[in-house]
């Protein structure tokens, strides 16, 4: 039997601009796990905000349903709502819904291979958030810089963004956050040839999920120990790493 979120729970009773808000939390929640329920609310939602005018809910959920085509892979369609998204935050003068729609721009444009214009987005996402002083994104944004650098290479100048990152992070960020970074500092370790501190980073990061309760970060944790350990010549220990993050996957 599914088991429904509160939120929906809730959702028929609800009233004026709640019946906007509650599927948008609610996709939030979902998307993750259920990309397409959350597109689904996402657009519901939209369309209630354009009817009512209401022009930042309408930014939202606008915002909400391009993360919605970014997690189902549709980057084209993803494009074109978050750049409207884009717009609108900006008519409004949100500068977190700002920062949100660069940051979304630019991951679409690494998942399509573009770092150059991706390294471009982040790093206006970057400004904005460094001069409307939005904490929340800062440590993301430089993340994902680091990210894009990796791609083209440039492990050096990944590993000093990331340890950036890190710091803003470690103080502000989500748990998930948090395990990222430790993921992302691993990965570019081990790209640099510093295998024992790249295996230092994921068992952090293991244990921060374990710790969490984060089952995705469980089993990615695992396996780029598994990756490591078998770079490092010991086999026996990876093989029983990548056992262990089979399940969780």
């Amino acid at each position: 039997m599914m088991i429904l979120h509160p939120l929906e729970l809730q959702m028929p009773a609800l009233t004026g601009t709640a019946k906007i808000d509650a599927p948008l939390d609610l996709a939030e929640h979902v998307r993750s796990t259920n990309a397409q329920r959350a597109l689904t609310l996402s657009v519901e939602a939209q369309q209630l905000a354009e009817a009512l005018e209401d022009a930042p809910r309408r930014a939202r959920s606008t915002l909400s349903v391009g993360s919605g085509w970014y997690r189902l892979c549709e980057y084209p369609q993803a494009k074109v709502c978050v750049a409207e998204a884009l717009e609108q935050v900006q008519a409004l003068g949100d500068a977190d819904g700002e920062a949100r729609s660069l940051l979304l721009l630019g991951s679409i444009e690494s998942e399509q291979g573009r770092y150059v214009p991706a390294i471009a987005l982040f790093r206006q996402a970057l400004e904005v958030c460094e001069q409307r002083q939005i904490e929340g994104r800062h440590g993301i944004a430089l993340n994902n810089l680091g990210l894009a650098h990796e791609h083209l290479g440039n492990s050096a100048t990944a590993l000093e963004l990331h340890l950036q990152a890190f710091e803003i992070i470690e103080q502000r960020g989500l748990d998930e956050h948090r395990i990222l970074i430790r993921l992302n500092i691993g990965n570019t370790l081990q790209q640099l040839g510093y295998l024992e501190e790249a295996l230092a980073q994921h068992t952090d990061a293991q244990q921060l999920a374990d710790s969490s309760g984060n089952s995705w970060g469980q089993g990615i944790t695992w396996t780029n120990q598994g990756s490591v350990l078998l770079a490092l010549g010991r086999h026996h220990e990876a093989v029983t790493a990548l056992q262990t993050a089979l399940p969780l996957l």
